[in-house]
């Protein structure tokens, strides 16, 4: 192998236009260049990627030779993507493109973006190739590789930034570790003598000595990851991510045992580097969604770091965690989560959504969304205790903890957390335990029962592999009988012995009674005509004394009417979203395509779609609902269903004109289409990033990442009003009428106060009323004024001209009807629906 630098050019083409590359290789050596070209450097027997890398890195520059047949072969893309890496810009010229024949086939963006030497017409070959020259000629010298500590371990972590480019990060991580391998050997050995070659460093490292078993075997395998014998190149595999994931999984403990301790920019801090950013708000927008994730980060879970974020489509808080990217592929990762959608409740928070980012040149990476954090957490308890807590406290968490992980073992079929994280563990200010679900790497049941000591010696110790001598007296035996624990029933037994034991000293609610704020006073509100004896998450009015409710344990829909339900669904539903309608009507969609539709308190029609439901409204004669995939139906009043033209880009937003059968549909790519009854009467129009829709009489208001803009009955369209801090449109109670919601402070955002603003027909914008920073609409009605609230710290309240009349602290959540006469609240253990006479 040559030293750095010590090539010109290295030549990368197919091999099928072998016979027209070698002229022009001869042509290179005779005008003095020294040419890597693989028919004279190539050794047969070795690691073609380890001989392809070593060979472009000890290369000035690359020529690429454009044909189709290059354009089609794994190999020869790993070659020019691995040289751009180097020079992403072409600043430098470092990869120099030459036509060698004519294309048909597209090119990669990057070479678009850079001159093309044609070397197809012969009346200016040789104009062409004295530009080649003179590029190689004019280039730069390449700068001295260097070998210490900051270089290799910006090597290292260079693999890690090419996910989506699996060829390049296998480049990227055979040049690592040969770098790796020359930094430890002058470390562990000594300087090596010049000429030296990569095979001998690799060789004297091994039987050095010097290197843990395990290391060696990490290096061994990364060394000869991949190996294949010089032959056909024509079908010459291509990689994925996860056929080097081992491989990386190898490097990842190579650099960890080189470098104890070493500072690594984690995977989510290069991915949000990479996110597009909203001034200096410190909001990150997630491509493709209407989700802004707010740095700095909050916690970190056992998948990953947590943020604060808003969904600006319907203008809630929300919670995102961002965790590595899934090795078992998109969907099967979807599949995952949404599994853990039926376990939401009053004991697990589960993801209300999920997805895959995508960047350039860094990894994909999965987010999360969760409900907005309000409870405090068990790692945030103990930070404010020192970093540790007493033994009582801790036993109940864990004790807390397993009662939620039986929970979990009980369903059908079986759920594990995972690995627990004391971020994962949320607490409410009386001392009731919830876990955020899913951890990561969700196994097994019999894993959750080692996750619990692990936590409980992170909560008295300070971290998972603290020693004995850091617990608390007498705390290592519980550890020890704990992690001896084959059931959740046995570990749950030992728990409540030890904290029974340490009754008389302070507890779990001491310390958080410390923390706790004093809850809102109530004021003069509605009046309690009903309970009913059901745990729910949801509920909604439906009149005549019965609710619609979404029970919280068996996630399934029922209709109470009194202590005893009128009517249940058959089976569970994943709900994801719900509207109300005049007449004590209401609809469900949920996560699995469900839909169910409600009138006069009984079950008017129900249907699966295609995918998850995007949208649902109500119109004149019934339900339309859309899915994110592309059905789109009506559901009737009479309980008939009817099958609309296709969204092919999957429903995003429906909003409908009051009082008609006219509807709007935004899908997903954010194009428009009007509807009249069954009958797609405009066809799609494009708009940037349609985030919400909503009729002001006859005139569709159409919030967009531009801002605002609006669209007439005669299909024109107005100009855009840039509306910063702008979150959400809903339907307006008074007549001809929507509502746009603003954050007062765009630069705030989440900590400003939210403004409700009126806008007519006419495009005429009133302040309607201002809530408090932190809260959060969770229903309205067309009775302006009437709103029902989510509260900065948990709970719900009811506002009503201006002001809040009513408190609910421990609600889960609160819904009016649509005439705003009723209103359903979850609370812990019953439902309670009230009236508003006012």
């Amino acid at each position: 192998m040559s030293t750095p630098g010590g090539f010109d050019i290295f030549i990368s083409y197919a091999s099928a236009d072998l016979t027209l590359v070698v002229p022009w290789v001869e042509r290179l050596k005779g005008d003095g260049f020294t040419v890597w070209f693989d028919q004279d450097q190539m050794l047969a027997g070795r690691n073609i990627m380890t001989q392809l890398g070593v060979g472009l890195d000890d290369s000035a520059q690359t020529i690429v030779f454009l044909t189709d047949t290059y354009l089609s072969r794994g190999y020869t893309w790993f070659e020019m993507d691995s040289s751009s890496n180097d020079d992403p810009g072409s600043w430098e010229g470092r990869t120099i493109p030459v036509k060698l024949l004519p294309l048909t086939v597209k090119l990669p963006r990057f070479i678009r973006n850079v001159t093309i030497c044609d070397f197809t017409d012969p009346a200016t070959v040789e104009q062409a190739y004295d530009q080649v020259k003179r590029s190689i000629r004019d280039a730069p010298p390449r700068p001295q590789r260097r070998l210490d500590e900051e270089s290799v371990l910006a090597a290292c972590e260079a693999p890690f930034q090419h996910l989506s480019q699996p060829d390049v990060a296998l480049f990227l991580l055979l040049k690592a570790a040969g770098d790796l391998a020359w930094f430890l050997h002058r470390r562990e050995i000594g300087e090596h003598g010049s000429g030296t070659q990569l095979e001998t460093i690799f060789h004297e490292l091994l039987v050095s000595g010097k290197l843990p078993a395990e290391v060696a075997r990490s290096l061994t395998y990364i060394r000869t990851f991949g190996t294949m014998v010089v032959g056909e190149q024509n079908d010459r595999p291509t990689f994925t991510r996860e056929s080097i994931d081992p491989a990386l999984t190898a490097l990842g403990g190579l650099a960890d045992w080189a470098f104890p301790g070493r500072p690594r920019q984690g995977g989510s801090q290069r991915i949000l580097a990479a996110l597009p950013r909203l001034g200096d708000s410190g909001e990150v927008r997630l491509p493709g969604t209407s989700l802004l994730l707010r740095e700095p980060e909050l916690a970190h879970t056992a998948l990953g770091p947590l943020f604060a974020g808003r969904d600006t489509a319907v203008g809630e808080e929300i919670s995102i965690v961002l965790a590595e990217p899934p090795a078992e592929g998109e969907g099967r990762f979807v599949e995952l989560i949404g599994r853990y959608a039926s376990a939401a409740g009053s004991e697990a928070i589960a993801p209300r959504d999920a997805g895959i980012l995508t960047t350039g040149d860094g990894p994909d990476y999965a987010y999360l969304v969760f409900p907005p954090v309000r409870d405090i957490s068990a790692a945030d308890l103990a930070a404010r205790h020192g970093g540790r807590l007493p033994a009582g406290p801790a036993y109940e968490i864990g004790l807390g903890v397993a009662r939620v992980l039986a929970r979990l073992h009980g369903a059908r079929p079986p759920l594990a957390h995972g690995a627990l994280a004391p971020a994962d563990v949320l607490m409410s200010r009386f001392g009731s335990v919830r876990l955020r679900v899913p951890g990561r790497d969700p196994d097994s049941p019999e894993a959750d029962l080692r996750a619990v000591p692990a936590l409980l010696r992170t909560l008295l110790a300070g971290g998972p592999e603290a020693g004995d001598e850091a617990l608390p007296a007498g705390t290592a035996e519980t550890l020890r009988r704990l992690a001896g624990c084959r059931s959740v029933a046995r570990l749950r037994g030992l728990l409540e012995e030890e904290r029974d034991r340490l009754s008389g000293e302070p507890g779990l609610g001491s310390l958080l009674r410390e923390l706790a704020t004093p809850a809102a006073p109530a004021m003069s509100g509605p009046e309690l005509i009903e309970s009913y004896p059901v745990v729910a998450r949801q509920a909604w009015p439906l009149g005549s004394g019965r609710v619609l409710v979404w029970e919280a344990d068996t996630k399934t829909l029922a209709v109470f009417h009194g202590p005893r339900p009128h009517w249940r669904d058959d089976g569970p539903v994943p709900v994801r979203l719900a509207v109300t309608g005049r007449d004590a009507q209401a609809a469900v969609g949920g996560w699995d395509g469900t839909v169910r539709y409600f009138a006069d308190g009984e079950l008017v029609a129900g249907t699966r779609l295609d995918g998850t439901v995007g949208d649902l409204r109500f119109t004149s004669g019934g339900v339309v609902a859309g899915s994110w995939k592309k059905a789109l139906v009506h559901l009737t009043a009479t309980g008939q269903q009817r099958a609309l033209l296709d969204v092919a880009g999957g429903v995003h937003r429906i909003a409908v004109a009051e009082q008609s059968d006219r509807f709007a549909v935004a899908d997903l790519s954010g194009r428009l289409a009007i509807y009249r009854g069954e009958t797609r009467v405009r066809d799609w129009q494009r708009f940037p990033s349609i985030a919400d829709i909503a009729y002001a009489g006859s005139r569709l208001v159409l919030l967009t990442e531009d801002g605002l803009t609006g669209m007439g009955v005669d299909h024109r369209t107005d100009a855009v009003e840039p509306t910063p801090g702008a979150l959400r449109l809903l339907a307006g109670a008074a007549p001809g009428t929507c509502l746009l919601l603003v954050a007062a402070d765009p630069n705030r955002l989440l900590a400003a106060p939210l403004e409700a603003w009126s806008i007519d027909q006419d495009d005429r914008h009133i302040l309607h009323t201002t809530f408090p920073a932190g809260y959060r609409i969770g229903s309205a009605c067309d009775v302006p004024g009437r709103y029902t609230m989510g509260l900065p710290d948990g709970g719900c309240a009811y506002w009503r001209d201006g002001a809040e009349r009513w408190v609910w602290p421990e609600a889960l959540a609160a819904t009016l009807s649509r005439d705003g006469q009723l209103i359903a609240v979850c609370l812990p253990g019953r439902v309670e629906l009230y009236a508003e006479h006012e």
